[in-house]
């Protein structure tokens, strides 16, 4: 079985529709393509119209749109959804009066439509058609046979044994068709090729060409999954990226409402790797986004990718804590928290703890590694170096010289200090006399 994924051209953005395998309920891997934000448009002529009447003759081209959307089968049932259909096109003579009554688009030199369809839920079901803006421009009867109940059930798999009563007519009105809306292109016919031409030229490969590039994030643009299959051991799902991309990220999410709960199962080297990759997971649903690694746009190391996936770090700032560390730096070289001005919460800036080459992952805020007295918390205040000695010392003795001075202006004994110079005692002399000192000196202050 092959599912493609199918893509949408808003004018802005692209945005894709989820292609799954099998649902879970039979058994089989099920395998979600979701929020592969870069992609090429896959648009193609779905049928013709000469008339507005001819819209209720393309009833089988949208149920298929209905029935075969992957969408329905990964949101939750009572949310609402749009499928697209892709372009229709409408013949020579067709109403100008309906045209009219919808928002009319251009790309390039090629006018469209937007047509959106859905279907009212009740026994006599209407096809109802909508313009860009909402606007009801046009009503069809549905010819129901089994359908939707027999979609819901291929969707959702049979009605749980343990429901009865209402509770089973409210089983098939939660995962009603009609909370879908399909979403299709009115194009005159004659203009349909150069319609696409323009798309093509619009979406630029990466990093971009022309004048409107950067539609998408450059580090996802035109990096697409195009067809998933079932395979000996796994699960094959095919990538396309520009021939100028060397290597794609792969990542994986069970969980789209966490915003990084993504790891990196794969990256494919394509100057040498085929463009598939086998999934053999033990999850039976599972989503996936692609990505190109060598965009950095801060330049810190990471791929902006790697960044918005799995870190939750600046895309625009290399030093997102502004701890004097890049990100790159701070995560592939020394394993900190780039989020985090202290990685180990000890007092110690990370910055500070990598200058010095002091462990960030352990609590060494009281250690005197250079043995001058001096914590390396207290270093960091003074802005001395805590693995050399000399400004240490230098510090010290400065300040027992300072002491030693504003005692004789004051005091009338003698002040000395006998201990090794730098040891415990020595400095316990010294803020002994500090204390001592203290109250004698006052600062005049006039107003």
């Amino acid at each position: 079985m092959k599912n493609y994924v199918s893509f949408r051209w808003t004018g802005r953005c692209l945005f894709h529709i989820v292609a799954r395998m099998n649902c879970p309920q039979r058994g089989k891997m099920a395998v979600c393509l979701a929020l592969v934000t870069g992609a090429v448009a896959v648009l193609s002529l779905r049928g013709e119209i000469g008339t507005v009447d001819d819209l209720g003759e393309l009833e089988d081209i949208v149920d298929a749109a209905f029935t075969n959307s992957q969408m329905a089968r990964i949101m939750p049932p009572g949310i609402s959804y749009d499928t697209d259909l892709g372009v229709l096109g409408y013949a020579n003579g067709f109403s100008t009066d309906f045209l009219n009554s919808l928002v009319s688009e251009t790309n390039g030199s090629v006018v469209s439509y937007v047509l959106l369809i859905t279907e009212t839920n009740g026994t006599t079901r209407y096809r109802r058609y909508f313009n860009a803006t909402n606007g009801l421009v046009h009503t069809t009867t549905v010819s129901i046979t089994g359908y939707p109940d027999d979609w819901i059930e291929e969707v959702y798999g049979e009605v749980p044994v343990w429901l009865s009563g209402e509770n089973i007519e409210e089983w098939y009105d939660e995962r009603d068709p009609s909370r879908q809306r399909i979403r299709c292109l009115l194009i005159s016919t004659s203009s349909v090729p150069d319609y696409l031409a323009a798309i093509t030229n619009v979406v630029p490969a990466w990093p971009g060409g022309g004048t409107n590039q950067n539609l998408l994030d450059l580090y996802s643009n035109n990096i697409a999954f195009v067809q998933i299959d079932n395979a000996t051991g796994g699960t094959e799902l095919y990538v396309h990226a520009p021939t100028n991309v060397a290597v794609v990220d792969i990542y994986k999410s069970t969980n789209l409402l966490a915003v990084l709960g993504w790891t990196l199962p794969a990256t494919l080297d394509f100057t040498t790797d085929p463009l598939l990759w086998l999934y053999t997971g033990p999850e039976s649903s599972a989503f996936f986004t692609a990505g190109n690694p060598a965009v950095d746009t801060d330049g810190d190391g990471l791929g902006d990718s790697r960044e918005k996936r799995l870190f939750g770090t600046s895309i625009t700032l290399a030093d997102t804590d502004g701890d004097g560390v890049s990100d790159g730096l701070e995560i592939l070289a020394y394993g900190m928290n780039a989020l985090s001005t202290d990685t180990d919460g000890d007092g110690l800036l990370d910055g500070y703890e990598v200058q010095y080459a002091l462990n960030p992952h352990v609590n060494n805020a009281s250690d005197d590694p250079d043995g001058d007295g001096l914590s390396n918390l207290e270093e960091q205040a003074l802005g001395t170096n805590p693995t050399n000695q000399a400004d240490g010392v230098a510090l010290r003795e400065t300040a027992r010289a300072r002491i030693v001075a504003s005692w004789y202006m004051v005091m009338t004994n003698n002040l000395t200090f006998t201990n090794t110079p730098g040891s415990a005692a020595d400095l316990n002399d010294m803020k002994t006399a500090l204390n001592q000192l203290s109250g004698k000196f006052y600062r005049v202050v006039t107003q």
